[in-house]
């Protein structure tokens, strides 16, 4: 394969013409399931950090990612008892599913 080609075929993730963009897909949310999935469990206070955002838009992507089974949440006690912590944890093997649902989706079975 000619390298221009193979060129072609290289994902911008970045940029407002790239191919997930295309699809109507957030890079915001992606981002979110990554700092999720790197983690245990992480709070929302820590990916509101990561990101840059506002409780509300955090909250909104991580709620999108839980209602499409992707991520799910624990609520607690905060540890210094100042009140409420929601804690959120992916499984890998559940985005993995979803991930090689879309891809049969769209490319037809292996």
């Amino acid at each position: 394969m000619a390298w221009s080609v193979v060129m072609a075929w290289h994902l911008d993730l970045h940029g407002p013409d790239s191919a997930y963009s295309g699809l109507g897909v957030s890079f915001s949310r992606l981002e979110i399931l990554r700092i999720v999935l790197a983690r245990t469990e992480v709070s929302s206070s820590t990916v509101m950090a990561e990101m840059g955002m506002t409780r509300n838009g955090v909250t909104r992507h991580l709620e999108a990612l839980r209602n499409a089974g992707l991520i799910s949440e624990r609520r607690t006690t905060h540890p210094r008892g100042s009140g409420p912590i929601t804690y959120w944890r992916a499984d890998r093997g559940d985005v993995w599913d979803a991930v090689d649902e879309l891809g049969q989706y769209l490319l037809g079975p292996r």
